[in-house]
């Protein structure tokens, strides 16, 4: 009994507690943009924050679904969740290759195409055999094979952070003012603080060691806090 509350006390923190708090940041976020303007470049960025608010709703309604009969339909929502997730950072590189090309050069054709193979890649993800374990014998905790963890980490870097972080660079080189450049930084250091939410993530389940979850429930609220607080900052001037 006493070993029941303690894992309900902990589902309650980091499900309803974090989650609710990060999604109700990214929430605000979202709605803060849309008001300021309603440009292509502010709809991109939004979408980004967007994305992830519907991937901590769903992770917010799966958990009341973890019971034997309901397995196959929790493992489709923790994979809906993730999809949400990585595609709210591709939204991310779509706004920095706009701030580097215009919209002009870098078309909406060009920016539907690039969605479209990253969803194309990310769903591939779903085909890979016991990917993700996601069940009463794991807790109700994801827990990744070898082949899912590398195929995440390679979609990940390859088609969000390597093109984001080439981005900014090219985009701060051309940047002339100083009040410019410092925003872009703080636009970097919010990108970094979510790759470093999106890669330990998926860390700690390839690695599925109790301790590190618990401890990573605090950890990812202020990263993802954070990193969705910075980004705002750095782009809401430029």
């Amino acid at each position: 009994m006493v070993l029941f509350v303690q894992i309900l006390a902990q589902t309650f923190l980091k499900v309803f507690i974090v989650h609710g708090i990060i999604l109700s940041t990214f929430s605000i976020m979202a709605i803060m943009i849309l008001k300021r303007d309603k440009k292509w470049i502010n709809v991109v960025m939004s979408l980004f924050y967007i994305n992830f608010v519907i991937g901590f709703i769903i992770n917010m309604l799966y958990i009341f679904f973890t019971e034997d009969p309901y397995a196959l339909l929790v493992l489709l929502m923790y994979l809906s969740i993730l999809f949400f997730l990585l595609l709210g950072t591709q939204f991310l590189t779509i706004f920095t290759m706009i701030m580097l090309k215009t919209e002009q050069i870098f078309t909406r054709k060009k920016q539907k195409t690039l969605i479209a193979i990253f969803i194309i890649a990310n769903l591939s993800t779903f085909l890979i055999p016991g990917g993700v374990t996601l069940n009463a014998t794991t807790n109700w905790n994801p827990v990744y094979n070898e082949f899912y963890f590398i195929a995440i980490m390679i979609i990940f870097t390859v088609l969000s952070v390597a093109p984001q972080i080439y981005c900014f660079f090219k985009v701060y080189g051309a940047l002339q003012q100083d009040y410019l450049r410092k925003r872009w930084l703080s636009f970097l250091i919010g990108i970094i603080l979510l790759y470093v939410f999106c890669y330990g993530t998926v860390i700690y389940n390839f690695l599925d060691i109790q301790e590190i979850r618990n401890f990573w429930a605090i950890v990812s609220l202020f990263l993802s806090v954070s990193s969705a607080v910075f980004i705002y900052y750095g782009i809401v001037k430029l």
